[in-house]
């Protein structure tokens, strides 16, 4: 049964759920690997569940009969610079443990930092709130009583510079090297198709006096098979810097459109 307590409670947890080194945690819902975390502490804020009504729209005898709006914060040490999808499947799991432990509570918060240095000032990882579509403040007196839990998200706010810029498990540095192949390999393909273009056009400025009808069809036929020849070594160019990072197609493409945007160099 949920009390109501007229201070916070501190939890001294201190202890580290996963160790030092390798992440060997999975949350299996996202299959993203979890990262090593510390929960350092649990503090405990209950109040009267009103949801979006205010208190003051209550009666004295509404009042005493509204169930407990159970909130904890918990404060998280996490690796700094970690990968943002990483972050968000180790949040996922501390909160299902939180709230399968004690079915009780109806919000969390979760404040994360770096490092035990900063615990005394503000998160500077960020923070992640389950509640009621991810805000705090919409626990009625039914979802408390009951634990109704359909409507509930996870809202985060995250601090961009303590998180490494990884996509596909690629750190951008990564991405931009891949870039540069990709270019190289796209380039090559083209300087040596326009080099036979050269070629092809100039033995035939030599064979033929002028250009008519008869001989353009012929000019034609052998700029399209040069053409398909070098698509073919640039497809075959690609596929080796595809096998050499081990990404997709699709992936490329989107390292390609990411290089466009942010206006990676591509020599």
């Amino acid at each position: 049964m949920k009390k109501l307590t007229s201070f916070f409670i501190i939890l001294s947890l201190s202890f580290t759920f996963t160790g030092c080194g390798q992440n060997k945690n999975e949350n299996k819902e996202t299959n993203v690997q979890m990262s090593d975390y510390e929960l350092l502490s649990i503090e405990e804020y209950n109040r009267k569940a009103f949801g979006e009504k205010p208190a003051l729209l209550y009666s004295i005898t509404e009042y005493e009969k509204l169930p407990i709006n159970k909130k904890v914060l918990c404060k998280v040490i996490v690796p700094e610079n970690i990968e943002e999808k990483q972050l968000k499947s180790t949040v996922e799991a501390i909160i299902s443990k939180l709230s399968s432990d004690d079915k009780d509570i109806d919000e969390i918060m979760l404040w994360l930092y770096s490092n035990k240095e900063v615990l005394n000032n503000p998160y500077d990882i960020g923070v992640a709130i389950w509640a009621p579509n991810g805000k705090l403040g919409n626990v009625n007196k039914y979802i408390a009583k009951h634990n109704i839990r359909d409507e509930y998200k996870i809202q985060y706010k995250i601090s961009k510079e303590h998180l490494l810029d990884v996509k596909f498990g690629l750190p951008e540095e990564e991405r931009k090297l891949i870039y540069l192949d990709l270019m190289s390999a796209e380039s090559s393909a083209i300087f040596k198709e326009q080099k036979e273009f050269d070629k092809i056009t100039s033995e035939f400025k030599d064979k033929y006096d002028e250009i008519d009808n008869n001989n353009r069809l012929i000019l034609m036929k052998e700029y399209e098979d040069i053409q398909e020849k070098y698509k073919k070594l640039q497809r075959e160019e690609i596929k080796k810097v595809l096998k050499k990072y081990n990404i997709t197609e699709k992936e490329s493409k989107e390292i390609k459109e990411e290089a466009m945007s942010e206006g990676w160099p591509f020599q």
